[in-house]
């Protein structure tokens, strides 16, 4: 589990902190290790800031039931494929005694950018930051494992970068650094 914690509260402040973590881990890889010569991302946050986008935290739409605990992606991945959505994973944002924390994620993302989480209680999720894949034979199955944890995979996808029409450029694009 990867956690970081910030005094901010408020979804630009929750969006901001998803990027702040994503921008400090590459900044710490950077320094200390470059990862294998030539792949194209040395890890999914490098690959997270290339072509991810920001995705809105939305209400758990009607006939959807929020799903058991600590299956994200498979949670979202079954959402997705029955309610014809995309399944997205990355980091997400969430709340703890108004501390914002920053945790890998599966969710599911509508056209509108939208993040529809139903693994999460309602309100938990602030804001969400990944890629919304559009490539089905990648999303997850019922072994909840996610795109970025199963090593085959991640491992093709930090090297030569998803395949253009695996992606869908949904939500908004993350800011230029400052």
């Amino acid at each position: 589990m990867i956690v970081r914690r910030s005094e901010v509260s408020g979804t630009d402040a929750a969006e901001a902190a998803l990027v702040a973590f994503a921008r400090a881990h590459i900044e710490f890889v950077d320094a200390h290790h470059r990862g294998p010569q030539g792949w194209r991302y040395a890890t999914k946050e490098h690959l997270l800031l290339d072509i991810g986008r920001l995705h809105t935290a939305g209400p758990l739409p009607d006939g959807i039931d929020k799903m058991p605990d600590q299956f994200c992606y498979s949670n979202a991945a079954a959402v997705a494929r029955r309610r014809g959505l995309l399944y997205a994973e990355g980091i997400a944002a969430f709340s703890v005694s108004g501390t914002v924390c920053c945790l890998a994620h599966g969710w599911c993302v509508t056209t509108d950018g939208i993040a529809i989480d139903p693994t999460w209680d309602p309100g938990t999720g602030l804001a969400y930051l990944g890629v919304a894949i559009s490539d089905e034979s990648l999303w997850p199955t019922e072994e909840n494992f996610g795109v970025f944890d199963d090593y085959a995979r991640v491992s093709s996808l930090l090297a030569n970068g998803f395949a253009p029409q695996a992606v869908a450029a949904l939500g908004r694009e993350i800011p230029a650094r400052p």
